[in-house]
């Protein structure tokens, strides 16, 4: 009779931790939604670290896309790109990502290689 207690008791606190999990991931997901910004006015599109504290990223701000220096101490706009410019740098995203959607995307699909060894004595210090 004690094992039958103990199995049982068992089972409904596996239950009750299961029912718990749910509950928190749904709330979780709720509060997700109220405080995150899905379609906002500025996104990363792509980061590379040129040191230990910098990195160069293309940016997407309200439609425009730019070259930025981000260090510990801000940040810095390089470049800005032409509407044709972004336009290629999107095709070529887009193309490279649709051949390998499973990749992880990588910084050659938007040649910042090039910008790194263009601007790469500027975070030297």
């Amino acid at each position: 009779m004690g094992f039958a207690v103990d199995i049982g008791y068992l089972f409904k606190s596996g239950a009750a931790l299961v029912f718990i999990i749910f509950l928190a991931n749904v709330l979780l997901k709720k509060l997700h939604t109220f405080s995150g910004n899905k379609k906002g006015a500025i996104a990363i599109v792509e980061r590379i670290p040129v040191g230990k504290s910098s990195s160069l990223a293309i940016a997407e701000i309200a439609g425009s896309y730019y070259l930025m220096s981000l260090t510990e101490t801000g940040s810095e706009i390089l470049k800005e790109f032409s509407a044709e410019e972004a336009r290629e740098l999107l095709a070529e995203s887009t193309s490279v990502t649709s051949k390998k959607p499973k990749q992880k995307p990588t910084t050659a699909r938007l040649q910042l290689s090039d910008f790194r060894k263009n601007y790469a004595d500027m975070f030297e210090k």
